[in-house]
């Protein structure tokens, strides 16, 4: 396989990445108005720079069928169902789109330990289809959002150590200032 860039520059798909090459095919699978399928792909970020996850994420919404329109040629019928772990990804999703995996433990009774429910945010579709269905509480979502913050713990009690040496993210020139819940600092 050879792709061509808009240069007229030949590549060999041996010297493109793995995501490249996913995203590659992701566009051609976006592109096919023929296509009704079930895509199911794990952790979509890996292989790919942090500041290309939006663009991947939009793809992967745009191959999936929209369910506000009818299904027709330019809206075939496609499901799109991706798993993660990674806050970028959480982050870029369409609010209604997300579920979450929480262990929930059995009920009196129950030969079973535990069981896997699937959680949404509160005031979304979801909320009105399944009014009873667990939510997502927001400081989970929050914390979830934030990996430095529990970072932050463990590294204060590094600091407290003689000889401990600075973390990359506790430099000043690399402080992030992040925007939650729609207000700013």
């Amino acid at each position: 396989m050879v792709l061509k860039d808009r240069y007229g520059t030949s590549h060999v798909a041996s010297a493109l990445s793995d995501g490249t090459l996913r995203f590659l095919a992701l566009t051609v699978m976006e592109a096919d108005p023929h296509g009704r399928s079930l895509l199911c792909l794990e952790e979509p970020e890996n292989g790919r720079h942090p500041q290309r996850i939006a663009a991947v994420i939009e793809l992967l919404e745009d191959i999936a069928v929209d369910s506000s329109l009818p299904v027709d040629s330019d809206n075939p019928l496609r499901q799109v169902i991706i798993d993660t772990h990674s806050p970028s990804v959480v982050a870029c999703v369409d609010e209604g789109a997300l579920l979450a995996a929480r262990e929930v433990p059995a009920g009196a009774g129950d030969s079973i330990g535990a069981h896997l429910h699937l959680g949404h945010l509160a005031n979304t579709w979801r909320s009105k289809v399944q009014p009873e269905a667990l939510h997502i509480q927001r400081g989970d979502l929050i914390a979830y959002l934030d990996p430095l913050a529990a970072i932050d713990g463990a590294a204060k009690t590094a600091r407290a150590r003689v000889g401990a040496t600075l973390r990359v993210y506790e430099r000043e020139d690399a402080q992030l200032s992040l925007r939650l819940a729609g207000g700013s600092q």
